[in-house]
């Protein structure tokens, strides 16, 4: 039985990134408003709207909640004091009268919110995104750390989605009672297992992709954080040793069409060429969420080799659609997910060598694969059920406003 909004809570959400924005949160985002409007939740979603995305309207509609975009991207000061006066206005007005306010994201473009939240008494919900940017240890080193990490222990609550971002909110000082462990999840309805090979095959066909080789996977934004160089680097020694195998990079090369490709990108294709196997990466550019569920199921193993994340939710969906993996070791979140040999191979210190000995022995080795990859799927569908997991921010929210907390204790 899904909770519902039984205490009539009215929410102000507030995160710098939403739709069309290429990026896992981005699509969780969406897809926990969807939720919250099915069950009677209403309110207002401040974000930004960023350089790359000027002909996106200021103000629209998404379920039951209101969408209002802050103009972004003016390098002059007087265009990022306006922007920020604007957020101001915008916060002043649309926290009035809520129940609470969720920001998503410990940034700049939160911390006004999170300021009027606390002058108000309004419950503020603050949710950590990533390890390295936005944990109470990494905002104190960042620009007004201080009033960041001020606010933030203010708040009513902390959501985390990773053990590893609970372990540093305890290191910082941040109340145990304050943190609560809610991961991202999949949809399981749509990142499920493939029921046959022939399902496979039609997959492949319907989206070019090869009929007859070995599909490693991986996704994301191209970039150096999320280890695109590693994959690549794997991908040149696995055709050098003669296996028959394409790596999918399921993602865009940069954040937008307007974006100049990065140096790091730049230099990669670079490598690339040098390496004579572009014929072997498959880079697949802004695709939409059902998209990504159809070309993780028409491959064989997920491939992973980020170097900070604050879950992965790609990892997630990969799981849920029963794929075998082979990641690099994050502490506090990779055993979070798998088990090293059981589901996946987990190799420690991003040592190559050691992560192409794994993919070959998937690669080699079809029944362990079937394996791992239906244990992965039942873990997935047991512990990563979005709708499951979507439960836990109703209950966390009624649970709130009944207690009628206030922020100043």
């Amino acid at each position: 039985m899904c909770p519902h909004n039984h205490t009539q809570v009215t929410l102000t959400l507030v995160s710098y990134n939403f739709l069309p924005v290429y990026s896992g949160p981005s699509w969780h985002l969406a897809s926990r408003l969807e939720y919250l409007s099915k069950n009677a939740f209403t309110g207002d979603l401040i974000t930004a709207r960023r350089a790359d995305f000027q002909h996106l309207p200021l103000n629209g509609e998404f379920g039951s909640f209101r969408i209002h975009r802050i103009p972004q991207g003016g390098s002059s000061l007087k265009k990022q004091i306006g922007s920020a006066l604007t957020l101001a206005r915008k916060s002043i007005q649309l926290t009035r009268g809520k129940s609470l306010i969720h920001v998503i994201g410990i940034d700049l473009f939160t911390l006004v919110p999170m300021l009027i939240g606390y002058l108000r008494g309004i419950p503020v919900i603050a949710e950590l995104q990533l390890i390295g940017n936005d944990d109470p240890l990494a905002i104190q080193k960042r620009k007004l750390g201080g009033l960041r990490y001020a606010l933030l222990k203010r708040v009513s609550t902390i959501i985390v989605i990773s053990p590893a971002q609970r372990d540093l909110c305890k290191q910082a000082g941040i109340p145990p009672d304050k943190i609560l462990l809610i991961p991202i999840g999949a949809d399981t309805s749509v990142f499920c297992p493939v029921t046959s090979l022939d399902e496979r095959t039609k997959l492949r066909e319907k989206l070019g992709l090869p009929l007859k080789s070995i599909i490693l996977v991986s996704g994301g934004r191209v970039s150096e954080r999320k280890g695109s160089d590693f994959l690549v680097r794997c991908l040149t020694r696995l055709l050098q040793a003669g296996h028959k195998v394409s790596l999918l990079w399921v993602g865009p090369l940069k954040k937008s069409e307007k974006e100049l490709t990065s140096p790091f990108v730049q230099s990669l294709l670079k490598e690339v060429d040098a390496a004579r196997i572009s014929d072997h990466l498959i880079i697949t550019g802004h695709v939409s969420r059902n998209v990504v569920a159809d070309y993780l199921r028409a491959s064989d193993i997920f491939v992973f080799a980020s170097k900070n994340e604050g879950l992965g939710v790609i990892q997630i969906e990969a799981m849920t659609c029963g794929l075998p993996s082979v990641v690099t070791y994050l502490p506090g979140i990779t055993e979070e997910l798998f088990n090293d040999g059981d589901d996946a191979y987990v190799v420690k210190n991003r040592d190559l060598k050691s992560f192409c000995d794994r993919v070959k022995t998937l690669i080699q080795r079809p029944e362990l694969r079937r394996q791992f990859g239906l244990k992965a799927s039942e873990k997935g569908k047991a512990r990563f059920d979005e709708v499951v997991l979507m439960h836990n921010y109703i209950e966390l929210y009624n649970r709130l406003v009944a207690q009628g907390i206030a922020i100043h204790s």
